[in-house]
């Protein structure tokens, strides 16, 4: 990463003028004489939105970056110390609420920028967060609200650092052995050697001494001296963890946040598989849709060919019709003209017939005349 200059007021801009403020600021230097400082702030990357997000809160809500971080501290000295499992179940959720405020806020503030926050920006957000908790670089741009990149997961051996920067004992010390307790004999009495108030409790174990038994009373037989009660073992003082406990905190530590990856990693692509299920089947339900649009279309172009072929075959039924009887009416006229044609052929004979006998009256006439001319010659004549 790269160094950032004293004055970091460039960081309180939002995502979206982030460019333009930049460019505004390394003028700004440069006009002052300050080429190096203007330099150093064009070199300066775009913050991601994650990072972007919560450098916002780290600026005007610290009081939220103070406790997450403090809560994730408290976490690991509970895990370290080995305080109980409620003492560390309460750790958590007191970690888990100090998380949720912060990714809230952040969210918050992508919201009021304008940016949608997905998914995979939430998931980013909350890497980004997890990892500068993780790392002391991390942890120091992050209260500063000086982050410019999203943060891959960071090697959780950092958490024995962690630990020792806050004051935590882990260095590697052997657990002591138990002072070993002698079993008496049957003819020897235990006797407690006095120790001084102030010695500590383990230092009564090595005091333990054996002394000579009484002389045993008179008797016909001698009888063995009772056995008595085993003394209660003496307070042991607190040990500190040893390195390999804190060793096996933090690989519990590493194995926990890999499940919690693991388990992220199976959801997101349960999600992604939900998603691409309700992508297949709003697909079918599209191909379904279309499919059912096609079969309505051909059953209206279907209905539609047959009305237009019943339509044809009316139409040439009726054609039929007209023709028939045109040549109805045809035939009809053919006889009429047949009739008319006899009838004609009769009146021509008819009048051929008159015609003649016209000719023979005239015929008969001419005679008439003829023969009257004759009586008017004789009787002429006779006069």
């Amino acid at each position: 990463m790269s160094s950032l200059p004293p004055d970091d007021s460039l960081f309180d801009a939002g995502l979206k003028v982030f460019v333009e403020e930049r460019k505004a600021l390394a003028k700004a230097l440069r006009a002052r004489g300050d080429k190096a400082g203007a330099k150093a702030v064009e070199a300066l990357a775009k913050p991601t939105p994650s990072a972007w997000a919560l450098n916002q809160v780290a600026r005007q809500q610290a009081e939220l970056v103070e406790l997450y971080l403090t809560t994730q501290d408290a976490e690991a000295a509970t895990q370290i110390e080995a305080l109980g499992r409620e003492a560390l179940f309460a750790a958590k959720d007191a970690h888990r609420r100090a998380q949720r405020a912060v990714m809230d806020a952040a969210t918050a503030r992508l919201v009021a920028d304008g940016t949608n926050v997905t998914r995979a920006l939430s998931d980013r957000l909350a890497q980004t967060l997890q990892t500068a908790a993780m790392d002391p670089q991390g942890r120091a741009r992050l209260r500063a609200g000086r982050l410019v990149e999203d943060l891959e997961a960071a090697d959780f051996s950092t958490l024995a650092l962690l630990a020792a920067s806050q004051g935590l004992q882990v260095e590697a010390r052997e657990r002591p052995a138990p002072a070993p307790i002698q079993a008496p004999a049957a003819s020897v009495a235990p006797v407690l050697a006095p120790a001084p108030a102030d010695a500590p409790a383990l230092a009564l174990a090595p005091a333990l001494a054996l002394a000579p038994a009484p002389a045993p009373a008179p008797a016909p037989a001698p009888i063995p001296a009772p056995m008595p009660a085993p003394l209660p073992a003496a307070p042991r003082p607190p040990l500190e963890p040893t390195a390999a406990e804190v060793q096996a905190a933090v690989e519990a530590q590493r194995q926990t946040q890999a499940k919690l990856q693991s388990q992220r990693a199976a959801e997101q692509r349960a999600q992604a598989a939900r998603e691409e299920a309700e992508r297949e089947e709003q697909q079918r339900l599209e191909e379904d849709r279309i499919l059912e649009q096609a079969r309505k279309i051909a059953e209206n172009r279907r209905l539609e060919k047959e009305r237009r072929e019943a339509a044809r075959l009316a139409q040439a039924e009726q054609v039929l019709a007209e023709v028939a009887e045109k040549r109805a009416l045809a035939e009809q006229a053919q006889l009429a003209v047949e009739q008319a044609v006899k009838l004609l052929d009769l009146a021509k004979l008819q009048h051929e017939q008159a015609r003649e006998h016209l000719e023979q009256c005239q015929a008969e006439l001419l005679v008439a005349e003829d023969a009257h001319r004759e009586l008017l010659g004789g009787a002429a004549n006779d006069a």
